[in-house]
C-alpha cells in the first residue's frame, strides 16, 4: 500500500468521510498539487483546530496514477459531462 493510500484510509476510517477526502485530492490533483499537507486537509473538512495541530508535519503524495489508485479502492472518476449544471445547486 502506498503512504498516500494509508493516509487516505486513516482519515476515511476515522470520520467515514471517504467521498470528501477523496474529492479534495482529486480537486488538488487535478490543480497540479501532488503533496497533501494533512492538517490542511482537515482543517477544510471541519476538524478541530487542536486536532489539525497534531497533523501539521504530515503529509502524502499523490502519484501520477492516482485516478486508477482510488478506482481500485472503489471510487469512481466522474466526467464533467455526466452532470447536468441544472441538477446541481450550489450553497
Amino acid at each position: 500500500m502506498e503512504d498516500w493510500q494509508k493516509g487516505i484510509e486513516e482519515l476515511i476510517s476515522e470520520k467515514e468521510i471517504g467521498s470528501l477526502v477523496v474529492a479534495v485530492c482529486a480537486t488538488l490533483y487535478d490543480n497540479g498539487i501532488r503533496y497533501v499537507h494533512v492538517g490542511g486537509l482537515m482543517r477544510i473538512l471541519g476538524v478541530e483546530e487542536e486536532v489539525c495541530q497534531q497533523h501539521d508535519e504530515e503529509s502524502f503524495h499523490l502519484d501520477d496514477d492516482f485516478y486508477e489508485k482510488i478506482e481500485e479502492m472503489g471510487y469512481v472518476e466522474l466526467d464533467e459531462l455526466d452532470i447536468e449544471s441544472e441538477e446541481v445547486t450550489i450553497h
